[in-house]
């Protein structure tokens, strides 16, 4: 697969985040036996190569891939198909540092060294029961019936809040950025879109809408000049 052609796939695949400390044992099990086929891991995706060099992360590592020493902490699938679609591993090194890596398949997609033993167990948006995490825990694809629409509908909603989220740490003197806080934490508390925008003084959800695609756009922008 051409490299433009896995980062498009990336960008395009909405995936369901489960985490070892919560299962389903199946899909680690499954996610497990997929680390074991590789031999060595590529880094020839530009983005990937650039964090690794910049970060300074061991590259025999990773290319003389040895998953012994690797511990399997996030698995993502697919919600269409429940297949594998991202992992995040994790590695001891030397001086109580550890090297974090995700992966698509063999290829890294980010690299990064942390002091902290943190397994990301807290993250917002790990699947812990639900429609998805059953099928995951029967090896199955995700029922297409209106309990997983539901689901995946509030599940979706959660991204997107977190995104969000997210781009205002990295911009913290956005206009509206209150604002944009505010609802964003309604929606990760249960709130629909709609419900948020009117409870953080928008005029409406199309309001809120065109404020975050300003903001994403804005954070993206900046992040490629930054590059």
């Amino acid at each position: 697969m051409a490299h433009g052609s896995l980062l498009s796939i990336m960008a395009n695949v909405r995936t369901l985040r489960f985490h070892t400390d919560y299962g389903p044992v199946p899909l680690f099990e499954k996610a497990r036996e997929k680390l074991k086929d590789l031999a060595g891991l590529s880094l020839g995706i530009p983005h990937a190569q650039a964090r690794v060099e910049e970060r300074e992360v061991p590259q025999h590592l990773l290319t003389d891939f040895q998953p012994e020493f690797w511990e399997l902490v996030v698995v993502e699938t697919s919600v269409s198909t429940g297949r594998i679609s991202y992992m995040s591993l994790r590695r001891q090194l030397e001086f109580n540092e550890y090297l974090w890596i995700v992966l698509a398949h063999e290829h890294v997609i980010t690299a990064w060294i942390t002091e902290r033993a943190g397994n990301r167990s807290t993250h917002p948006l790990i699947v812990k029961d639900g429609p998805a995490w059953d099928a995951a825990a029967a090896g199955q694809e995700p029922a297409i019936n209106a309990a997983m629409a539901g689901w995946a509908d509030a599940y979706f909603r959660r991204v997107r809040a977190h995104r969000v989220l997210a781009a205002l740490a990295a911009a913290p003197d956005r206009q509206s950025g209150d604002r944009l806080a505010m609802a964003a934490h309604l929606v990760m508390e249960g709130r629909t879109w709609k419900e948020a925008a009117l409870e953080s003084g928008w005029r409406g959800k199309a309001s809120l809408d065109a404020a975050i695609a300003r903001l994403l756009r804005a954070v993206k922008r900046t992040a490629h000049l930054e590059r």
